[in-house]
């Protein structure tokens, strides 16, 4: 009866058109969960069901969330250098059907929760921390695609199981969590054999963690690389006739897992002796002779015939071994071979699915629904937001909680448990791994470190230009500008908060410290669409509880109730950017308006530097001036300078006019090495007001004094543009200023004064911009008439000549645009000449 119902089992298995793996999966357990999956072992066995009571079972519906990981952009990286295809909704359906074929047996059918969730980030992508982080829920199986995985794994399972007490029972330790390399093996058996791990199935091949328990066979007597090596379970096939092997009665049941499901095997290779060949006579306890044999196999029909060594090293000559076994390693090609359960498999799978995924997966505790992060005042999409949503662990969710991370449409499907629910979110950050991020945490929110930059993008000295209007009740603020506003977290807007922002504009501060949580803050929409946000987000009545001077809805420590299916989104904001120019930096897809209906230009200013025609001596006082060419109303500017502090010594920087107050909270200098870095920052005030200064075409804007520490420099070559802060000039509203920005250096005497410019174009000047430029560069000449010139871009490094073509000066101005696109990347010397002298700028292709 036994041997018919396992047969009968088989036959009702349909055989899954699919290919198989040709890899080895990474299924591994640790100390606890090894000896946890033997306790489960004891206890199947102990009372081992019989096939018969899979009839009366109820059907299951388990729920599986897919995430797949995509690059930034949300394209599909290669594997191994092909592409892996997009992982489609066909395909997930197609894995689906191919997992409910294999458990029809068992009376379950998987379900997919929610929508397939896309993770749109690289460093996600390349498991630089656990996958949980990104993606996890805890009341169903989660599965993860394009995660990477060690070399040569295509697949990887996790054990399913009732969780010892220092674990968290919803985490993902215990949870049943699989991985796929990419589509290629979502669409193979490896995702049944991978679900096979995950409801406590071994390998073929493997053992339990009592690995060496047959008193028929201890582990001193056991040949060196077939029972010791790689946790391999001693079995004897049952067939083999009693008086050609040591035991009559086949080891399964009394070795490693104990469950009859087929010879050990493994994967039949160079590893595999023929005791035919020559070379497999020294096989036992000698790994060297081992190496050298050949297999001696052939395959047909999903069997391998030919004669092998077993774990026990007895020989079996011309013998049939199947590899129809989902838990078992094929090579073989046709590739869909691997179609079946053993009796046992099923009964043990069937007791891990109705003991444990029962509880731990019921879908009918969680309510799922999709949402979306969106900037502001607008429909832009965020993107890169880590987004817990969690439940109290003494209410009726359990602490049941769902993590996901926003792809690039800023959409996240999450699942609730409870009506109230308490909400972690953060920007992934652009630094280094954060080590003391903790999940649950309510210090610790951000994944990777938060860098300067991280803070610094989007904000500029607008932002404090128009913060300081508001103050002044010169400019109305919306609740989301309030809430960029206030940098101190104090609950209103102050000119510390001006203050806190011209600091961290200057790189005096590297983030915001009232804000552990990062850049980015999010409101929920249930908060955001109250009539009450709208009037003061600081003073708020939120579920009967009165809050002044304060935003509760900000902390994760703040309870709320989301409106499934309306508002239960949130609205994310950039600390100190009023201006809403950050919504453009996170997603390239956003419209090219600000918040503040600033249109906002790639390049408002462009930067000339004059070659100053004149290599200066030691000790020589210079002044390194910027003008505009262009006029308008201004109410302030920002830039950032470098250059070498081993060859140049900044001496002060002053104001244009007399009048103005330019002082030393205004810049900031910071040494980097032999680099210093100077960030200005300047408003046009009067007192403690803002006020509109009238720039006049060719007016200074601000002058840096130098001093040479050696002889021979060319000042316009050795001072450099930043890279940290943009050069821009700012209107009363807090737009930018387009135009042109001319730097010119000028000598000053012994006595002070200022002598003749070194740049000024007596005879002819050159400047090069943008310098570094990547595919296109403008050439600028001014003379003082009409003029001829030729003008040559050869290699530094090099000397090759790569371009030269005539030039001529109009009413003593020249300007060219050149293509440099093809061009190597390098450093070139651009050299004009007259028929008197000639002049040369460095021009940088990256």
């Amino acid at each position: 009866m036994f041997r018919f119902l396992i047969g009968l089992l088989l036959i009702a298995t349909p055989m899954l058109a699919i290919g198989q793996s040709s890899h080895e999966c990474g299924f591994e357990l640790d100390v606890l969960s090894a000896k946890a999956a033997d306790a489960a072992f004891k206890s199947f066995h102990a009372s081992k069901p019989l096939p018969s009571e899979l009839k009366s079972q109820d059907t299951l519906q388990l729920p599986i969330r897919f995430t797949v990981f995509r690059n930034d952009d949300g394209s599909m990286p290669e594997v191994y250098g092909r592409s892996s295809g997009v992982v489609t909704q066909q395909e997930v359906d197609q894995a689906l059907s191919n997992l409910n074929l294999a458990y029809g047996p068992l009376k379950v059918r998987f379900i997919q929760e929610g929508p397939i969730n896309y993770v749109d980030n690289s460093r996600a992508r390349l498991a630089e921390v656990p996958s949980h982080y990104f993606s996890f829920t805890s009341s169903n199986s989660n599965g993860y695609v394009n995660w990477k995985l060690p070399s040569g794994v295509v697949g990887k399972g996790s054990r399913l199981f009732s969780p010892p007490s220092s674990y968290n029972q919803y985490g993902p330790i215990g949870n049943g969590v699989f991985y796929i390399r990419d589509s290629t093996y979502l669409l193979r058996p490896t995702v049944v054999h991978e679900m096979g791990h995950v409801f406590g199935l071994l390998h073929t091949f493997h053992g339990g963690d009592e690995l060496y328990d047959n008193p028929s066979d201890p582990i001193e007597n056991s040949p060196q690389v077939f029972a010791d090596k790689n946790t391999r379970e001693l079995v004897i096939r049952e067939e083999v006739p009693a008086d050609s092997a040591p035991f009559p009665v086949p080891n399964y049941r009394t070795a490693g897992d104990r469950l009859e499901d087929t010879p050990a095997w493994g994967r039949m290779n160079s590893n595999w002796p023929n005791p035919n060949d020559s070379d497999c006579s020294e096989y036992v306890g000698a790994l060297e002779g081992v190496s050298r044999c050949s297999s001696g196999f052939f395959q047909y029909d999903c069997i391998y015939r030919g004669n092998y060594v077993d774990y026990n090293g007895n020989e079996f000559i011309d013998t049939d071994v199947s590899i129809s076994n989902f838990m078992s390693y094929s090579d073989s090609s046709p590739s869909i071979c691997r179609t079946s359960f053993t009796n046992d498999q099923y009964l043990l799978q069937n007791s891990t699915i109705r003991r444990y995924a029962v509880d731990i997966w019921d879908g009918s505790k969680g309510t799922s629904f999709t949402d979306s992060v969106l900037f502001w005042g607008s429909n832009t999409p965020v993107k890169d937001i880590n987004i817990t949503l969690t439940h109290a662990a003494d209410g009726p969710a359990n602490g049941r909680y769902s993590q996901v991370t926003t792809p690039t449409d800023g959409s996240f499907t999450a699942s609730l448990f409870d009506e109230k629910v308490k909400a972690k979110l953060s920007f992934l950050g652009s630094g280094s791994v954060n080590k003391d991020y903790v999940q649950s945490s309510d210090t610790s929110y951000n994944i990777f470190h938060y860098t300067d930059s991280d803070w610094l993008s989007g904000v500029s000295t607008a932002d404090m230009i128009l913060t300081i209007k508001y103050i002044l009740g010169m400019e109305e603020f919306n609740s989301f500008q309030m809430l960029s506003a206030d940098v101190n977290r104090d609950g209103e807007v102050t000119i510390i908060d001006a203050l806190e922002l011209r600091k961290l504009i200057l790189g005096q501060l590297s983030g915001f410290e009232a804000y552990s949580s990062g850049p980015w803050q999010f409101v929920p929409e249930v908060i955001s669409a109250s009539a009450d946000f709208a009037t003061n987000p600081f003073n708020m009545s939120i579920e009967g509880i009165q809050y002044h001077g304060e935003a509760p809805y900000l902390s994760s420590t703040f309870e709320y109730i989301p409106q499934v299916g309306s508002a239960a989104g949130f609205s994310a904001f950039k600390l100190g950017d009023v201006t809403g120019d950050a919504q453009a930096i996170n997603n390239s897809r956003s419209s090219n308006i600000s918040a503040s209906g600033c249109p906002r230009e790639a390049d408002a200013i462009t930067f000339y530097a004059y070659s100053s025609e004149s290599n200066l001596d030691n000790n020589v006082t210079f002044q390194y001036r910027l003008t505009p060419t262009f006029s308008g109303p201004a109410s302030g500017f920002q830039g950032e300078i470098s250059f070498d502090n081993t060859t140049l010594e900044l001496l002060e920087l002053l104001p244009a006019a007399k009048s103005e107050d330019f002082g030393s909270d205004n810049y900031n200098v910071i040494e980097r090495g032999s680099e210093t870095v100077v960030r200005f920052s300047y408003t046009y005030n009067k007192g403690r007001s803002t006020q509109t200064k009238q720039l006049s075409a060719d007016e200074q804007m601000l002058v840096l004094r130098f001093r040479t520490k050696v002889a021979g420099l060319d000042p316009s070559q050795e001072i450099e543009l930043g890279t940290g802060l943009p050069l821009e000039v700012y209107h009363a509203d807090g737009c930018s200023l387009s135009g042109e920005i001319l730097a010119d250096v000028e000598l000053e005497t012994e006595s002070g004064a200022v002598g003749d410019p070194l740049s000024s174009p007596t005879d002819f000047t050159l400047a090069l911009a943008p310098n570094p430029a990547r595919d296109r560069a403008n050439i600028i000449i001014n003379s003082t008439d009409s003029k001829h010139y030729r003008v040559i871009i050869y290699s530094v490094t090099t000397g090759r000549e790569f371009k030269q073509w005539e030039a001529r000066t109009i009413d003593g101005y020249y300007r060219q645009e050149i293509d440099i696109s093809d061009l190597p990347n390098d450093v070139f010397l651009v050299k004009v000449t007259d028929s008197q002298k000639s002049q040369s700028l460095k021009l940088i292709k990256i």
